[in-house]
């Protein structure tokens, strides 16, 4: 949906509502999608906080290198 638009464009959509689709990569998981999407949401207290993306990161980083948890 982003691609081709400029950052302020791009912001501008966001802040109306718009979501980039979901990226066909094999690094976003369904978990690192749903936390790209809190980390989205409009009104800041909706927002994850950061201990928690920092879980979601580490949680990641434990199932790639060590095995799902």
């Amino acid at each position: 949906m982003f691609t081709d638009n400029s950052d302020a464009i791009a912001a501008h959509a966001m802040w109306k509502g718009a979501q980039s689709p979901r990226p066909d990569h094999p690094e976003v998981s369904d978990r690192m999608w749903e936390m790209m999407k809190q980390c989205w949401k409009r009104a800041p207290p909706e927002r994850i906080t950061i201990m928690e993306v920092v879980r979601v990161l580490e949680a990641e980083h434990t199932a790639k290198f060590h095995g799902a948890p």
